[in-house]
């Protein structure tokens, strides 16, 4: 939901940007809340972490009272606006293509510590180290993906899709070197946070007069996507090892960057 917002709040042209810096929010926190709740989970223990959650969550919210202006109301989304979204092919190719790239990311990514333990051999404090650079990889995508996306969302969608094909190939391949797997689990973190915010951007522009409905669409495939994406990893982690789900992001990345290139040549 946050495109329909930032449609409203911004200029137009100014979309992209106010869509990744969302975005970067979210991705800042998530860096920075683990860590946070458990050091004042170790300092005051954790009911004192639980009430720091709810008064971040009531200060949040006093700031956007405060801050946000006031817009008039719209009306509530129906059926009809949902099968208006559905029926823009260049809504039904984000989809597909999210799908792709979302569950293809979960399905490696889910498992990826034990791959870095497993394959490159990282000890548990380089493994620690390499997620955070990925999430640090992250919070920089969110902002490199927005200044893409706002040139050419759709050369943004399938850049970083193939930049995470490219990650997963290169663990895949060459994920004994220590280096190679460092190097490429960054990479993979860059790519995987800007997609967020190009695909977010795409829908929009798809749909800019159903952006709360395509937005709606958006979010239910990102979790479809992510349960799918881990159910699938951990079968094939079954039977192929950690290598296998790494693969099977690399196949299922490139092929949602080929669904979006082949929509965009047509």
């Amino acid at each position: 939901m946050m495109a329909a917002l930032a449609l409203r709040l911004v200029p137009a042209d100014k979309v992209p940007r106010a869509i990744s810096i969302i975005i970067m929010g979210i991705s800042l926190a998530l860096v920075f809340a683990a860590s946070l709740g458990t050091f004042l989970g170790g300092l005051w223990g954790w009911r004192a972490t639980f009430l720091a959650a709810s008064g971040i969550g009531l200060a949040a919210l006093a700031i956007q009272v405060l801050t946000l202006p006031k817009l008039p109301p719209m009306a509530a989304p129906g059926l009809n606006s949902f099968k208006a979204a559905l029926s823009r092919r260049s809504v039904a190719i984000g989809f597909v293509t999210a799908f792709l790239v979302m569950s293809g990311h979960f399905a490696g990514f889910t498992f990826i510590r034990p791959f870095l333990e497993e394959v490159p051999r990282l000890d548990i404090s380089t493994v620690s180290l390499a997620l955070l650079v990925f999430s640090l990889g992250g919070f920089l995508g969110n902002f490199a993906g927005g200044v893409i996306a706002e040139r050419n969302p759709a050369w943004a969608v399938a850049f970083l899709s193939l930049l995470i094909a490219g990650a997963a190939s290169a663990l895949s391949v060459f994920g004994t070197i220590a280096g190679v797997a460092f190097v490429a689990t960054a990479l993979w973190g860059v790519a995987f946070g800007g997609f967020p915010v190009a695909i977010s951007i795409w829908n929009a522009r798809a749909a800019p007069d159903h952006a709360e409905s395509a937005g709606a669409l958006l979010s239910s495939i990102f979790q479809v996507a992510i349960a799918t994406g881990a159910a699938i990893g951990g079968l094939i982690i079954e039977g192929l090892g950690s290598t296998g789900a790494i693969l099977y992001t690399a196949s299922a990345t490139l092929t949602g960057a080929m669904v979006i290139l082949g929509f965009k040549r047509q």
